[in-house]
């Protein structure tokens, strides 16, 4: 009988170990999230205060930066301004896509 009651014990542990790693996890993520937010807010508030002509480029399936970020970004900025969004882009493949040739001809431009 012991045996089985540390068992028991055992699993009740584990088990509130694993929900208290779930809750510290979930509040690292609202943290996270809570400043990346922040971030957008500053720089959406700033963008319209560049003057320059503005690339901005997006790749609508990017799994780290919203795409909704750079839509609202490239709405509130100047003009001058192009935007380059890729219907298939994630974050780091931009370049597969081919967008060299349009980043060139907007550098060209400036």
């Amino acid at each position: 009988m012991p045996e089985n009651s540390n068992n028991s014990k055992d699993r009740l542990n584990l088990k509130n170990f694993f929900i208290k790693l779930v809750a510290i996890s979930i509040a690292i993520i609202v943290v996270i999230n809570f400043l990346f937010n922040m971030m957008f807010a500053e720089r959406l508030e700033k963008i319209d205060k560049i003057l320059s002509p503005l690339l901005i480029i997006s790749g609508k399936k990017d799994e780290v930066v919203p795409h909704s970020h750079s839509d609202k970004l490239f709405l509130k900025a100047n003009n001058p301004k192009k935007n380059l969004f890729i219907d298939e882009a994630m974050h780091n493949n931009l370049y597969d896509f081919n967008i060299d040739k349009e980043v060139i001809e907007f550098n060209s431009l400036i």
